[in-house]
């Protein structure tokens, strides 16, 4: 799939996840946000790289909003982990 030069691209993966999740994007990710139904951050990094790997096991089996700045935009993908 072609992306236009100033359009982020981000692939979240595998979801839902009983283990690690990737994360890859054309653009350097500043930070990572994971934040539960209730709008609590469970978790923050910030990878300031482009393909990220974040470890699941400290977090419960439910959904989570996973939530990326790219490019100074907040982009947010609904995650599962069971």
């Amino acid at each position: 799939i072609e992306v236009p030069e100033n359009e982020v691209s981000l692939n979240i993966f595998p979801n839902p996840s009983n283990g690690d999740i990737f994360i890859k994007s054309n653009n350097t990710i500043k930070s990572i946000k994971i934040k539960d139904l209730c709008g609590r951050v469970v978790l923050e990094i910030t990878p300031q790289q482009s393909n990220v790997q974040i470890q699941t096991w400290q977090l419960d089996n439910a959904f989570y909003f996973l939530s990326c700045l790219i490019n100074e935009e907040w982009i947010t993908q609904k995650i599962i982990i069971n």
